[in-house]
């Protein structure tokens, strides 16, 4: 009777122990401790359903801002949208002072700089320029002209023709496709003495000049265009046999490579090969003027 009372006794006070311990012992040893971030405390926690909730923006009118330098900006642009007058060269000769005394009365605008045996004469509108390039040549003077950049014609090389295909027929294409083609010619291999199935032609920056890269079908051929490659060397005047400028802008005297005679070498009546050449540029034997390296 007494073991039963017992029994009873340590059930019912068993019912009175408090279990937070027990459950916080459980939830110490199944749940690892989360380290928490300092820089994560000023954030919130948002649920799935939250989050996946549409929201709407707001739009906003933006601020209308005023540039009190536009004025300048505008100038600058159209400083840089005008043209840049190319110089002229004009050949030093014993009474260019007077020359320049004459062209400086008449232009007080002009400037003049010492460019290698030249003097370079900048006008300052194309209009003048035109007016003193006809004074020069009233003056039967001799000078070269410089070229803008959009003067200057566009080369490209036309690959996949036929080795024999005639240069009229070739600008007749190109310009009915509405290009204007200012030369045309076929490269030859000068040291072989050859010619090659590569035509040359010189493209003016008119219109959309620069969609002839674009181009795959001429004078029925399917055709590559690609950009001229110049060679790494000072371009030599058909003309004078001078340097550093091409015939269609020279206005000196016409002098002969190979007889050093007041003509176009290309008029010289000389067909046969010179033993003994003189360069007409730096005066020694052994070379002509369009060997690479001359000194002059």
């Amino acid at each position: 009777m007494n073991e039963d009372t017992n029994n009873e006794l340590d059930a019912s006070s068993c019912t009175e122990i408090d279990t937070s311990s027990i459950l916080d012992d459980q939830e110490q040893t199944t749940t690892p401790a989360v380290e928490v971030n300092p820089d994560d405390t000023g954030f919130q926690l948002i649920s799935p359903r939250k989050a996946a909730r549409e929201f709407t923006q707001v739009k906003v009118t933006p601020t209308k801002t005023t540039n009190k330098f536009s004025l300048l900006v505008d100038e600058n642009n159209q400083e840089a949208a005008q043209r840049s007058v190319p110089e002229i060269n004009l050949k030093i000769v014993a009474n260019v002072i007077q020359i320049l005394k004459e062209i400086s009365q008449q232009f007080t605008k002009t400037e003049n700089r010492l460019r290698r045996g030249f003097i370079g004469i900048k006008a300052d509108s194309e209009e003048n320029r035109e007016k003193t390039i006809k004074f020069l040549k009233q003056k039967n003077l001799e000078f070269v002209l410089s070229e803008a950049y959009e003067d200057r014609p566009l080369k490209v090389v036309i690959r996949n023709l036929p080795i024999n295909m005639e240069i009229s027929e070739i600008t007749q294409c190109w310009e009915e496709k509405g290009y204007q083609i200012e030369r045309a010619s076929q490269m030859k291999n000068y040291i072989e003495k050859t010619i090659l199935p590569l035509f040359l032609i010189d493209v003016k920056k008119t219109g959309n000049y620069a969609n002839i890269f674009n181009e795959r079908q001429a004078c029925y051929f399917r055709v590559k265009v690609v950009p001229y490659s110049k060679r790494k060397k000072a371009t030599i005047c058909f003309n004078c046999s001078g340097f550093f400028h091409s015939a269609r802008n020279c206005d000196m005297h016409p002098r002969c490579i190979k007889c050093n005679g007041q003509h176009a070498t290309r008029d010289c009546s000389m067909k046969e090969i010179i033993q003994e050449p003189t360069c007409i540029n730096c005066g020694e034997k052994g070379h002509l003027a369009a060997w690479k390296g001359c000194k002059a």
